[in-house]
């Protein structure tokens, strides 16, 4: 869907490749995200992870960030054995050298993405501020990033959910129970975020409609011109 809004700006191979290298910079922005906040909750001491949940979260996320790297290790590497896999396909193929070039021509740009992505992340911690002082409940900032980074681990797991339909406010019920707030609470906070994506998304729908109404030809035998009146004889 993403290459397909790029429209004629570049060839399909450009545009599959980076929407490709930003969903990889994206997923690497938040395994990390989630990786530096679960250390940032350890470090405040809320003691809302005992040692073995602790370390399972941990765990999976350094194995998540492994997997992504060695997924672009093989994108980009030149070797006989990374070679043989791309050979059957053309558009595969294709689609990998876009890729390799872009990665190998500029890594400090895909850093760059995946830095921007990660505070793109944490800046839904403020959110959580807001979202809880509107709400009348006053959460520390370690609270909130607290929120936030188990927020993400929640979505991370159950990303094959249309919608988030039902694991936005289970997720959130389950959190503010752990930070040892009411459960109504987070079902209250997981409602009031969800309706805020939804209204989001339908923003994001129809200013596309709008774009693609106005970028639209007109219909045959109308023009766009105001037809001119006809010069008077006299």
């Amino acid at each position: 869907m993403r290459p397909a809004l790029l429209g004629d700006a570049a060839t399909p191979a450009a545009k599959n490749s980076s929407v490709a290298v930003a969903k990889f910079a994206q997923a690497l922005g938040q395994m990390a995200f989630i990786l530096v906040g679960l250390i940032f909750v350890l470090l405040g001491r809320l003691d809302v992870l005992a040692g073995r949940e602790l370390a399972w979260s941990v765990c999976g996320t350094v194995l998540a960030i492994a997997f992504i790297g060695s997924a672009l290790f093989v994108l980009t590497s030149s070797r006989s054995w990374s070679e043989r896999l791309w050979r059957r396909s053309p558009r595969v193929g294709a689609l990998r050298e876009q890729m390799r070039g872009y990665l190998r021509r500029h890594p400090g740009r895909f850093m760059a993405s995946t830095v921007c992505f990660m505070l793109g992340y944490a800046w839904g911690g403020l959110e959580v501020l807001l979202i809880c002082w509107c709400m009348g409940l006053r959460l520390s900032p370690l609270e909130a990033l607290a929120v936030e980074v188990f927020s993400n681990l929640v979505d991370s797991m159950t990303f094959f959910v249309p919608a988030k339909v039902g694991t936005q406010e289970a997720g959130k019920t389950a959190i503010f129970k752990l930070l040892g707030y009411r459960a109504s609470l987070g079902l209250s906070f997981g409602l009031i975020r969800h309706t805020r994506e939804v209204l989001w998304a339908c923003l994001g729908f129809a200013l596309y409609a709008l774009s693609a109404r106005q970028a639209a030809p007109p219909p045959p035998g109308r023009s766009l011109l105001r037809p001119r009146p006809l010069a008077r004889a006299d």
